[in-house]
């Protein structure tokens, strides 16, 4: 069943700063460039959009990734380098506040971990002794890791949800999250982990997430079932939908019990406990 919303345009932007992209230069360089007098299929068909886009992208300095080129055969070959310890995710998971947090860890609480996606990065030396570092794992090894560990730190800041923070809340992790991160703050309360800001605040927001785990306060879980997920999360864009646009809607309202973004979801089963 689809849902028609006549000739309008329905927009969600994420991985980015909206409006201010011009502070993440790596999006434009390395995924996409812009040129609103030529690039005639991306200049949105709304003048006044039109306008708030070029303002918007016009100036973003261009940062390119170090390329290495040679001869091969006689043939000219280009080879990109990505610095895994220097790349887009630096910025958005917030690299250098996360080294400082990490040797807060190391050495005063002497606390154990797994980095993912920072191996060979260098930070504190007490660190290199207590924590593993790994490349990007597969999805199903990163599952047994949530299995394996008390809780997850996530001291990103531009971001907009950062996917593994529900993945961990549903293997039931508590959280330890930046209050300053862009979106996915939402989901951190009372019942699902602790929030900081700096390195300054970081022990004490330590001590009350560990303090709160011996003593059993966290259910993050419970938490998300009863809160999120396809179909309280898709009850909550379809009221949205529905007030919003209504009249433009070629379903009825209750015929409708729930919207999800992407492909249509049938038979879905809501998550248990």
């Amino acid at each position: 069943m689809n849902i028609i919303l006549g000739s309008g345009l329905i927009g969600l932007l994420a991985k980015a700063i909206f409006p201010s992209w011009k502070i993440i230069p790596f999006y434009r360089s390395r995924f996409f460039s812009y040129n609103p007098a030529l690039d005639d299929n991306y200049i949105v068909k709304d003048t006044r959009l039109d306008s708030f886009v070029k303002d918007l992208m016009g100036t973003v300095p261009m940062v390119y990734p170090y390329l290495k080129a040679y001869s091969v055969g006689g043939h000219l070959v280009k080879e990109y380098h990505k610095d895994l310890c220097e790349d887009w995710a630096t910025y958005n998971k917030n690299w250098d506040l996360a080294k400082k947090c990490l040797h807060v860890m190391c050495d005063q609480f002497k606390l154990k971990g797994l980095l993912i996606g920072r191996k060979n990065c260098d930070f504190s030396e007490k660190c290199h002794e207590l924590m593993e570092t790994t490349d990007m794992l597969d999805y199903d090894e990163l599952k047994k890791r949530y299995q394996q560990s008390r809780f997850i730190f996530i001291p990103n800041y531009a971001d907009a949800s950062p996917r593994v923070l529900t993945e961990a809340m549903c293997h039931n992790l508590p959280a330890l999250v930046n209050e300053n991160i862009l979106g996915g703050w939402k989901y951190i309360n009372e019942e699902t982990g602790q929030f900081f800001t700096s390195e300054n605040d970081i022990e004490k927001s330590i001590k009350l997430l560990m303090d709160n785990i011996v003593n059993k306060k966290y259910n993050p879980r419970q938490h998300f079932i009863n809160n999120y997920g396809v179909v309280n999360s898709g009850k909550r864009l379809k009221d949205f939908f529905y007030d919003t646009f209504g009249n433009q809607i070629n379903i009825p309202r209750d015929k409708c019990e729930y919207m999800v973004p992407g492909n249509p979801k049938t038979n879905y089963l809501e998550c248990e406990l």
